[in-house]
């Protein structure tokens, strides 16, 4: 399944993301992977929500996962919550829904860090080879990245 965000620009396939690099957060208001253009004439906007996406390295660098600073600040500062995390990478796989077992499961909450974390180390996550991004089961409420 896959849904665009009205006033986007419709994508005929989402298979057309493969290769492309993007930058992708988990949409706490649709619970789907936001994808965000970042060449072409819709750079920078919202271009798709996916169920699941994954992304590889390339050769401009490994997936990276970012924070920004002023706007974690902003998040603790108002208590509410803004898209100010994100992770770049190429695209590998759209809708596949992935085996997640043998991964381990990433995290992100304001409230708890101002960076991604593994979440069986505690450990700041900044950079991989290969994450997906996913849900437990399609009936979760939240996503989460794995590497």
């Amino acid at each position: 399944m896959s849904r665009t965000r009205p006033g986007s620009a419709l994508l005929d396939d989402v298979h057309q993301l493969l290769g492309h690099r993007i930058r992708v957060h988990f949409n706490l208001v649709t619970t789907f992977w936001s994808v965000t253009a970042l060449t072409g004439e819709h750079k920078g906007r919202v271009i798709a929500h996916l169920v699941d996406v994954t992304l590889r390295a390339d050769t401009t660098g490994p997936v990276e996962f970012r924070v920004s600073r002023a706007g974690w600040e902003r998040c603790r500062r108002s208590g509410k919550r803004n898209v100010h995390a994100w992770c770049f990478g190429v695209v590998d796989a759209v809708n596949a829904k992935p085996d997640l077992r043998e991964l381990v499961r990433v995290t992100y909450n304001p409230w708890r860090a101002p960076q991604f974390q593994n979440t069986r180390t505690g450990e700041p996550v900044h950079f991989a080879d290969l994450a997906v991004f996913a849900k437990t089961d399609p009936g979760a409420e939240h996503g989460y990245a794995w590497i």
